[in-house]
């Protein structure tokens, strides 16, 4: 992903729906707690936590970012592998 490239808060959404195990969460190479990310509702909340415990922003963005597009990718891998068997292609 290129730097600077604004963070989708959608894709934020979309990645804490796929880890709704706050253990889970825990276990990124970033320093947000859950307990951050439950309370953050947005963008700008994030920005906000992050800054109060000085989380290096971009990194963290980009890290959400290449989990929740590498979990797309890896469900539509799945469906791919499900409709060859079903096909037997």
């Amino acid at each position: 992903m290129k730097r600077g490239k604004a963070f989708s808060s959608d894709v934020f959404l979309s990645f804490i729906n796929l880890f709704p195990n706050s253990s889970q969460i825990c276990s990124l190479p970033m320093k947000f707690q859950a307990k951050h990310l439950a309370t953050a509702k947005t963008r700008k909340d994030l920005i906000k936590i992050a800054k109060a415990h000085q989380i290096p922003i971009e990194k963290t963005f980009d890290t959400l970012q290449y989990e929740a597009e590498l979990a797309a990718l890896q469900a539509e891998m799945v469906n791919l592998q499900q409709w060859i068997a079903k096909n037997k292609k």
